[in-house]
């Protein structure tokens, strides 16, 4: 379930869109619906935080460790329904901001294992120069929207893999593949991010392929 801001551009949305063709392989069914909608988070997993965060006017200051987690004291029956249903990736055009081990930083997105995730086009706009008017950006468009693309297949790639089970003691190598050529590594920001691994065309490699496809395999319809 993609659930987006109208302030999204059409050029925005066609890389997300490609991103969920290339992810699924047409293996898995999408829907598409507006943040205004007030049906949007209907049947999607903890569709009322992905909302509240969605709906929210000014930067969006997250705790990873919380985000799209059950709220302490919610009913039995409210919890099995909310780890039910589609799973929704928000699209926004505000900054987002993560606070890893007390520390804060700004973020293409946060993903959640079988929860859900958001990602953020704000540091992409600065980043290459964005023109309202256009809805484009003026500075290497192509390597832009490459960007976002990979950046909605990462994030889909922390909702479908659990762990790589490395040291058990920390959260951020046992979210992160150790193959310094995949598309999961671990990375320090968007600068990283784009430089090292958008412009040298990462992939998935062989093992998180094979634990996306396992995931998406228990996805699908029986």
């Amino acid at each position: 379930m993609i659930i987006f801001k109208p302030t999204l551009s059409p050029a925005e949305f066609d890389a997300t869109a490609r991103a969920l063709n290339r992810f699924m392989g047409g293996s898995v069914e999408y829907d598409v619906r507006h943040a205004s909608d007030p049906r949007a988070a209907e049947n999607v997993r903890m569709g009322g935080q992905l909302l509240r965060a969605l709906r929210s006017e000014g930067p969006l200051r997250i705790d990873t460790t919380g985000f799209l987690m059950p709220e302490l004291g919610t009913p039995l029956d409210q919890l099995r329904r909310e780890g039910r249903g589609a799973i929704g990736i928000g699209l926004t055009n505000e900054p987002l901001f993560a606070a890893r081990n007390g520390v804060e930083q700004e973020e293409l997105g946060v993903g959640l294992y079988r929860r859900g995730a958001i990602v953020s086009v704000a540091g992409l706009r600065r980043r290459f120069g964005f023109d309202r008017r256009t809805g484009r950006c003026e500075r290497d468009a192509d390597v832009a929207m490459r960007a976002l693309e990979l950046a909605v297949c990462h994030e889909l790639g922390h909702v479908l893999i659990e762990s790589y089970g490395r040291s058990g003691k920390n959260p951020v190598e046992e979210a992160h593949c150790p193959y310094s050529s995949c598309l999961m590594q671990e990375n320090s920001g968007l600068g990283d991010f784009v430089e090292r691994i958008v412009r040298r065309g990462f992939g998935f490699c062989r093992e998180c392929t094979q634990r996306i496809g396992m995931e998406l395999g228990l996805l699908r319809p029986a």
